[in-house]
């Protein structure tokens, strides 16, 4: 689909599809938060790079990921609801989280979306990502626990999710 064709705005509606990476994304056999953190490499990852399900072919775009250089392998897929993703909001009224989706197409994905969170009107970052403050974790594992995981192979139940932050501890070594 031409990016021409695709709206800007994101809907409530849209699906979100997240690529799932293997062992990177999971913890002892389950999808775990480390699927919804901010990277830290050259560039800090200031959003979550999704695609918007219904201007893509999902299936297409997870098998075009090859093998990475650390060992992970795309295996599928963990699908969200852009208004469940707005919709996460803190327990403590000092920690003010506003989750936003928004397009982010590029020349070879026009399906390409982020979901940005702020804390307090700032803008998270994979910046120091290793030491993950509660809050962080907290949004990672709401999105977790919004997500459907799709597996695109018999590597892994769909059922099979972990909302604890071991599994982050454990991606991040």
């Amino acid at each position: 689909m031409g990016q021409d064709v695709i709206p800007s705005f994101v809907e409530d509606e849209e699906l979100l599809d997240r690529v799932v990476f293997e062992p990177s994304f999971f913890y002892e056999g389950k999808l775990a938060i480390a699927a919804f953190a901010l990277r830290n490499g050259k560039k800090p990852e200031d959003y979550l790079s999704v695609l918007r399900d219904k201007y893509c072919d999902i299936l297409k775009e997870v098998l075009s990921f090859g093998k990475r250089s650390n060992g992970d392998e795309a295996v599928g897929y963990a699908q969200l609801e852009t208004k469940q993703v707005r919709a996460i909001r803190s327990l403590d009224p000092s920690q003010v989280i506003s989750m936003e989706v928004k397009d982010c197409r590029n020349k070879t994905n026009p399906a390409h979306a982020g979901i940005f969170a702020k804390i307090n009107d700032k803008l998270l970052t994979g910046e120091g990502s290793s030491h993950s403050s509660s809050v962080e974790l907290y949004i990672q594992s709401q999105l977790l626990k919004i997500s459907t995981f799709h597996a695109t192979n018999c590597v892994q139940d769909v059922s099979d999710v972990d909302d604890s932050s071991e599994g982050q501890k454990k991606n991040d070594s």
